[in-house]
């Protein structure tokens, strides 16, 4: 058997097995002018969607049916839940086989993508976080590049409480398209459920990283082109992504912090300063203490002060973080100026309608 014919022969058996391809009247209604991913003699890849989820049970529905409503079709959408405690479960139950879910005691976000990662059937890898949303055409756009790229991404949208970062994140241009690194250390600016990514590529590098709770997507990334895979941006809106400044792994600020600055340790390490660059280490640094400030500004304003000024250290032109360090300061200073609110003896805050 040929080369060609084989993989006719596996692309058919994957679709057949593939529960969005057997499901009953309710599915093919979902599927209405669908292109199958892996269809025989499309020679279109097999694609898995891979969504982990804790307590996602007010959005993942949505998450979903952004999947299920791709003009091209994954052979299989795989939930895995991370030991919810909400009605998660009871959500995702609503798809049917539709969906195929998965279940581990808590183990944090790395681990749950590895064990989907592990259990998928596709070529390709479409990552969706439980609370994002994915335009229709998404996977159909980004397929077209299977053959010049091994992680493939795209231009996102914010929605939710983005106020402060802005509705559009845009592309950030690599330095040498043939060598991402020296990009990908400077910023972690690939959105996580933009991302396809080859499956044998993922398992090269062992996956995700389960030790780090926070930051595993820039960890991958930074491994991912230090083994020299091909990286490439869609310049498309293809991505929602929603913002929520309450999360708790956006209010951890020092875990984030510290993971942070634990990847950049682990690239400079196995890359070497001579592929990196000493002028691209500092940047890096810089970039790591601002974001964390930037991060903590609402909630921890001197821990913010703190990491602005570190950031300074390595960068210390760097006009905007002054500009920023300053800012902060003024309101601080505001902040801690304003009446109380308080009448002295008295506990309750004046205007609030305690007895």
């Amino acid at each position: 058997m040929s080369l060609d014919s084989s993989w006719a022969v596996r692309q058919e058996q994957a679709v057949a097995a593939s529960p969005l391809a057997s499901a009953g009247d309710e599915a093919s209604a979902v599927r209405t002018n669908r292109i199958p991913s892996g269809a025989a003699g499309a020679h279109t890849p097999l694609i898995s969607v891979v969504m982990p989820v804790y307590n996602g049970a007010a959005t993942i529905v949505e998450s979903i049916q952004s999947a299920l409503d791709q003009t091209l079709t994954p052979i299989e959408i795989i939930v895995v839940d991370d030991g919810s405690q909400d009605d998660t479960l009871a959500r995702i139950e609503r798809f049917g086989e539709l969906v195929r879910v998965l279940r581990q005691d808590r183990g944090g976000n790395a681990s749950a993508r590895n064990l989907g990662l592990n259990e998928a059937r596709g070529d390709w890898i479409a990552v969706l976080d439980a609370d994002d949303i994915w335009a229709p055409n998404k996977l159909e756009r980004q397929i077209r590049h299977c053959q010049d790229a091994d992680v493939i991404y795209s231009v996102t949208r914010n929605f939710g409480d983005c106020s402060a970062v802005g509705e559009i994140t845009h592309l950030t241009d690599l330095r040498r398209p043939d060598d991402p690194l020296r990009s990908l250390m400077l910023d972690n600016f690939i959105t996580h459920s933009s991302v396809l990514v080859r499956r044998d590529a993922l398992l090269a590098v062992d996956g995700y990283d389960a030790a780090l709770r926070t930051a595993c997507d820039w960890d991958l990334w930074l491994r991912l082109a230090h083994a020299g895979y091909r990286f490439r941006g869609v310049p498309e809106v293809l991505v929602y992504y929603r913002w929520d400044q309450g999360t708790t792994s956006r209010r951890n600020h020092g875990l984030n912090t510290r993971n942070r600055l634990r990847v950049v340790k682990r690239a400079v390490v196995r890359s070497g300063l001579a592929r990196i660059g000493w002028s691209t280490l500092r940047e890096a640094l810089h970039g790591v203490c601002r974001t964390s400030a930037w991060f903590a500004e609402r909630e921890r304003p001197f821990f913010a002060l703190r990491w602005y000024l570190l950031a300074q250290l390595f960068r210390p032109t760097d006009y905007a973080t002054w500009r920023a360090i300053a800012a902060l300061s003024a309101r601080t200073v505001l902040s801690a100026l304003k009446p109380t609110g308080k009448v002295a003896g008295d506990s309750t805050r004046v205007g609030s309608d305690a007895p």
